[in-house]
């Protein structure tokens, strides 16, 4: 949706917020924090036991978003105001995938669901179910401006979605095992992969929705006293 007939200050409280950017000097904590939980979360049942196609499949995603973490680390923040929002899209679609990814391995390798067939069609099923309402639920809710707008509850259902295929599975199998840590552990995976591909779906059209309503955004710009300091560089692009 572009708004062409309202201006910034006369917009609903859940436009504003979609529209603005991250606090400035806040951006490389954030950026932080991030890479080194997904790296922590991931690195033991990512390489354990070890799956050559899975490996070729996730580790560049996982080489590609560190990469791309660090550069934002390096880089100075008000001139990756826009960008942050891009990563932040990209960073919450790859997790989910790989979240995703290795929920399904470890029911394969230490749960042995591999010959479960109806597990692996429910589970996906759910899953690109939940990241499709997800999207859906962004382009509904911004697709015109609305007063008094409150959240709905479309994609607390998304979430929900997974839980009811999930405990059918688990029900029929979990007298079978005695590490009720392992499937408490596929559990938390399946979660984060859907919360993180509610986090991707929300910055992509957060991303897309600050495109084309550019002449309602309003950069950051840094104080005067950094620039008489000479924190940051007069040539710095805002952007």
């Amino acid at each position: 949706m572009i708004i062409e007939d309202k201006k910034y200050r006369d917009l609903p409280d859940y436009i504003k917020e979609h529209l603005s950017f991250m606090f400035t000097l806040t951006i490389r904590a954030h950026v932080l924090i991030l890479m080194l939980v997904l790296d922590f979360l991931v690195i033991v049942p990512l390489l354990y036991p070890v799956t050559p196609r899975l490996l070729y499949f996730l580790v560049p995603l996982l080489l590609f978003i560190n990469g791309w973490s660090i550069r934002l680390l390096l880089v100075n923040p008000y001139s990756t105001q826009f960008e942050f929002i891009r990563y932040a899209a990209c960073y919450g679609t790859i997790s989910s995938i790989i979240f995703f990814s290795l929920s399904q391995k470890i029911s394969v390798y230490i749960l042995g669901l591999e010959t479960n067939t109806l597990y692996y069609v429910l589970t996906t099923f759910l899953y690109l179910l939940s990241f499709i309402m997800f999207g859906v639920y962004q382009f509904w809710k911004y697709s015109r401006v609305r007063t008094g707008f409150k959240a709905s509850s479309l994609y607390v259902g998304g979430v929900a979605s997974v839980g009811p295929g999930l405990g059918y599975i688990f029900s029929k199998s979990i007298h079978q095992y005695e590490k009720l840590s392992n499937i408490v552990a596929v559990l938390c995976f399946y979660f984060l992969a859907v919360f993180w591909g509610f986090v991707g779906a929300k910055f992509i059209h957060k991303y897309i929705f600050m495109k084309k309503n550019k002449h309602l955004i309003t950069y950051e710009k840094p104080p005067k006293s950094h620039y008489k300091r000479k924190l940051v560089s007069r040539d710095l692009k805002i952007k």
